[in-house]
């Protein structure tokens, strides 16, 4: 099969996942690689893990050890715009504890938009005809074969031509472990009409509108899509079982598993090597009734 791979968004650990990208993909099928990445390597805006890494411009040495490693096709670097304003909104399934940069979101479906526009006019060029394109970001690592064959079969048997296939991720209950839609929008494929008529749909999404019912951004975009005749069906490879988002060490929480202090009017917190497996020492010392003094040596789930 002939296979378009456009890859979209931050580079953020793209060297470490590629060689992965590589033994469980690229070298399956006959395949072109485009991609559309920023001009530096991680995010600004905000996201629901709070996750903060060290950013790196993407400078010509980068680019073009990008070329090199995937094999591109063709590849657009930007700058993105600095963020004014912005609207941070909630998500529904955690209790509004995570929030989401409505202007990140909107530069995600415009990577991929930029990526997709790359493929399209290299395709035209070249009068290529892709059996599937596959959609995806710099920073997954895949740990299984991604097998597009027996889909295949599967896909001109339904004729189902408006329906884009999604990476899933798993529940971890034993009993019924719910299929879930988290990270569905990162790795998913579809015929190039399904996928061109995808990115188109999601790029006019009014994130304004939905800013106090949004459950998560991958709900509002199955059913955006399904709105608009597009299903969105999960095939079995799993988030962390057969593919994994590979983030780099968050400084913060190395600094915070070794030692975290906090000095308050009525508190005196002090925790030593929490990255360590079990609690060796916990002392709690309230001093007058009214000063606590809270000092702990090992793991802890307080922090």
């Amino acid at each position: 099969m002939k296979i378009a791979i456009q890859f979209f968004g931050h580079l953020r650990t793209y060297e470490k996942c590629i060689e992965s990208v590589k033994k469980h993909l690229l070298s399956k099928y006959d395949c072109d690689v485009f991609m559309h990445t920023w001009s530096e390597t991680e995010h600004k805006t905000k996201t629901w893990h709070n996750h903060n890494s060290k950013s790196f411009a993407v400078d010509e040495k980068r680019i073009e050890s990008l070329k090199t490693l995937y094999n591109l096709k063709d590849i657009t670097i930007e700058k993105q715009n600095e963020v004014k304003e912005d609207i941070l909104i909630p998500c529904q399934h955690n209790q509004e504890k995570s929030q989401i940069s409505k202007v990140g979101m909107k530069f995600m479906l415009y990577s991929k938009q930029k990526v997709n526009e790359l493929r399209i006019k290299y395709q035209k060029a070249h009068n290529i005809k892709y059996d599937y394109v596959l959609v995806i970001r710099p920073d997954i690592k895949l740990k299984k074969d991604f097998i597009l064959n027996f889909v295949d079969d599967e896909i001109k048997t339904q004729q189902s031509n408006n329906t884009r296939y999604c990476a899933c991720n798993i529940s971890n209950s034993n009993d019924f472990p719910i299929i879930g839609n988290i990270a569905s929008d990162i790795v998913y494929f579809g015929k190039p009409e399904t996928i061109n008529k995808t990115i188109d749909i999601l790029n006019k999404i009014d994130f304004e509108k939905h800013q106090n019912d949004m459950w998560n951004p991958e709900t509002l975009f199955n059913q955006e899509l399904e709105k608009a005749g597009i299903l969105s069906h999960f095939i079995n490879y799993q988030y962390k079982q057969d593919w994994e988002i590979l983030r780099r060490p968050d400084k913060r929480k190395i600094r915070k598993s070794i030692i975290t202090l906090k000095i308050k009017r009525n508190l005196f917190h002090f925790h030593l090597l929490n990255i360590l497996p079990i609690p060796f020492l916990e002392l709690k010392l309230r001093l007058l009734g009214y000063f606590l003094f809270d000092i702990c040596i090992g793991k802890s789930d307080n922090d």
